[in-house]
């Protein structure tokens, strides 16, 4: 056991931490509560680093803390004066237990060591390295405020490439031989998450995975491919913590009735259940909620069903909610920065090339989302494809229309006006935008 002492501005009241090898005991002494221990002291935060020091060597754990208000911290406890102890006789023991007992000590505290520090036959690693198993994201620079995630269709092989705030556009060297589609950028904005689909055919619905690669193009990575939970996975929707979002396909290449959510490793972590197909997963504003489609009993059109968008909790648990309703498409829902506006894709008539956006304006409450009329945007224009709408950091959107890049403000008589008509963006869709 080992105690710490806290000092510093108002941001923990922790009691304890557990270490891999010892019990660390968190304590104060001073309402400002500044972190002091060996690792470093990060005030203001939520999250502290520890070095603890044992018989057994230096461990690093993570201490969780709240922040609270001054006032509303306890005062100092009481330190008591130290008691002695009794004062009692020990009986005699022959002259050859001691140095015997003393051997059995080294010899116990020696296992021990070797046991957590040292790797063990199977290969573990010591508590400061991590296992071989765990494979961490590739990361780079973060993009600057403002780039634009592109899939470039231009010919049959998409790839990905990016637009910065200065106009430059590159791509990245995603993996080889592959169509590479649907970028997702994780809230640090340091690694692109993307799905492959075979080279020649992007729309195909089978031969799919979901990869990740660096913003420098560096330590491209396998995330998911060919689980029995899911076979072929779609287009990944990265939420606040990292998780990910992603409906799949079966080995057939139909759509299955589950949204799944995996972490960075992509190993499954919660899974939303429904009753019928669904696609085109959203992370809700707070990141509790996922908003996705699913297809209806409806017919539209000869090989199609109608779709509307609901909502589930991204746990797993809880009913999908319907937010939609009537014998459309609708697709593709995506909020605003501050959360208060979705934009989503509506065909309304099958077999005509006219998919219109649609804005509708959101509450977001604890299980469930309340969603206003749906209102036609004037953006979108009889006959054209308005697709893949996303959000700016400044509160536009942008969105696809017939392959063009598009942006326009929020309300529904706007006009829509090139996003970057310095250049001829007329093969790109599936957009991505670090706002």
């Amino acid at each position: 056991s080992a105690v710490l002492t806290l000092s510093g501005p108002p941001i923990a009241t922790a009691a304890t931490a557990q270490a891999d090898a010892a019990w660390l005991t968190i304590e104060y002494d001073d309402p400002r509560l500044r972190v002091h221990a060996n690792g470093p002291s990060q005030p203001g935060t939520e999250f502290g680093t520890l070095t603890l020091k044992s018989p057994i060597g230096e461990h690093e754990v993570i201490v969780r803390v709240t922040r609270r208000e001054l006032s509303d911290l306890p005062p100092p406890p009481p330190v008591p004066p130290p008691v002695p102890p009794p004062v009692r006789e020990r009986p005699s023991r022959p002259r050859w237990l001691a140095p015997a007992a003393g051997a059995i000590v080294v010899a116990l505290l020696a296992l021990v060591i070797g046991f957590v520090v040292l790797r063990d036959d199977d290969g573990t690693p010591p508590l400061d390295e991590p296992a071989d198993n765990t494979k961490a994201l590739p990361t780079g620079d973060p993009f600057p405020i403002g780039t634009t995630l592109f899939a470039d269709h231009s010919t049959d092989t998409p790839v990905i490439k990016y637009r910065l705030p200065s106009g430059n556009i590159k791509a990245l060297p995603t993996q080889d031989g592959v169509s590479a589609v649907w970028p997702a950028l994780t809230p640090d904005g340091r690694t692109v998450i993307y799905q492959t689909a075979p080279a020649g055919d992007w729309k195909e619905t089978t031969g799919h995975s979901l990869r990740a690669i660096a913003t420098d193009g560096t330590g491209d990575t396998l995330l998911l491919e060919d689980e029995e939970w899911c076979r072929n996975p779609g287009r990944p929707a990265v939420g606040p913590t990292g998780l990910i979002a992603v409906t799949c396909f079966d080995e057939n290449g139909d759509r299955t009735n589950s949204v799944l959510i995996v972490d960075d490793q992509g190993e499954l972590h919660a899974e939303i259940k429904d009753t019928s197909a669904v696609g085109g997963p959203q992370w809700s504003p707070s990141g509790r909620l996922i908003v996705y489609f699913r297809e209806t009993l409806e017919p539209f059109g000869p090989r199609q069903q109608a779709t509307n968008l609901y909502a589930a909790p991204a746990d797993g648990t809880g009913s999908p909610i319907q937010l939609t309703t009537g014998v459309s498409r609708d697709q593709s829902a995506f909020f605003s920065p501050d959360g208060r506006m979705a934009v989503f894709t509506r065909l309304e008539e099958p077999g005509l090339p006219n998919t219109d956006l649609w804005l509708v304006n959101v509450t977001e409450r604890e299980d469930s989302l309340v969603l206003s009329a749906p209102e036609r945007m004037e953006a979108s224009i009889a006959g054209d494809t308005d697709a893949d709408p996303v959000w700016t950091g400044d509160g536009r959107i942008l969105y696809s229309a017939h392959g063009e890049l598009m942006v326009v403000s929020p309300n529904a008589q706007a006009s829509p006006t090139p996003a970057f008509p310095e250049v001829d963006l007329n093969a790109y869709m599936m957009f991505t935008w670090r706002g």
